[in-house]
């Protein structure tokens, strides 16, 4: 059997030359026996590591030394006007802050400094949201 590649140019010239032309496309398909061997391996692997897909909510441990971010007298923070958002993704916004102050993600803070937000759109088709720092 023989690979060939044709190009979109070589294949008009071929066509306007003998007026007919074939098109010939094979694929590999995978039979459901093999997606299920595929599917048990995955459950044993996920079973034996039950730590790796696991998803923990919540800020993380406290560490011998917080971080901090010492600042000078009299500083102020830099005035930037806020970004524009439509309104079903401001609250958008608003459902996934919501969200997230109830699962311990992030807390609430009365510092005069923040950071836009974006909203992304997943593949799934809902939100990722997305700090500008």
């Amino acid at each position: 059997m023989v690979r060939t590649v044709v190009s979109l140019k070589s294949m008009t010239k071929l066509l306007k030359k003998r007026n007919q032309g074939f098109l010939v496309e094979l694929r590999v398909t995978r039979s459901e026996n093999e997606d299920a061997i595929i599917t048990k391996k995955i459950e044993k692997l996920l079973s034996d590591y039950p730590e790796v897909g696991e998803q923990t909510l919540g800020l993380p441990p406290h560490r011998s030394r917080d971080h901090a971010i010492t600042l000078q007298l009299g500083a102020q923070p830099p005035n930037i006007r806020p970004y524009r958002y439509p309104h079903s993704q401001k609250l958008e916004i608003k459902h996934l802050v919501k969200e997230m102050l109830a699962a311990g993600i992030i807390k609430a803070s009365s510092s005069p400094y923040s950071s836009p937000v974006l909203l992304i759109k997943k593949k799934d088709g809902s939100w990722r949201i997305c700090v500008d720092y």
